[in-house]
């Protein structure tokens, strides 16, 4: 993620570099902390395991957050005139590949016979997509937002 991060700000200085690594490395860990929390709370059953494998899947949660931000992010410098063509595409790559690309490539190759997720294919594979969704849209937020 931070590499990817790191290669779509080349033209940026280092401290603009530095501090969107940051906040991307930021968010996606409250992101995931507060996930897990919100989950263990809810699922605390007295002796059984309060959390299980499914409770690591958390791509969806961090995809529908970087969407909900990105387009929070494109809507207000639609006005400012800030808006450009690469930043539409950027938009539209993020939902498409939050939306599509993700749930699909999980539907056929995350999932066993049952339903359980597989703990690469299923969990941690898509969960550094979801990581870098969330990257793209903190990288391009900032652009927005100046």
């Amino acid at each position: 993620m931070v590499a990817y991060i790191i290669a779509a700000n080349t033209a940026a200085p280092d401290s603009h570099i530095t501090k969107r690594v940051v906040l991307s490395a930021v968010v996606i860990v409250i992101s995931v902390v507060m996930d897990l929390l919100l989950k263990l709370v809810s699922t605390n059953s007295g002796g059984a395991s309060p959390l299980n494998k499914e409770d690591a899947v958390l791509w969806a949660d961090l995809t529908v957050s970087a969407v909900i931000s990105f387009s929070v992010f494109a809507a207000g410098s639609v006005k400012s005139a800030t808006f450009n063509q690469g930043q539409l595409l950027a938009l539209v790559g993020v939902v498409v590949f939050s939306f599509a690309v993700i749930p699909t490539y999980v539907r056929w190759y995350g999932l066993d016979a049952t339903g359980t997720p597989h703990l690469w294919r299923g969990i941690i594979i898509p969960n550094v997509l979801g990581c870098l969704t969330v990257g793209v849209a903190i990288n391009y937020g900032v652009n927005f937002a100046g």
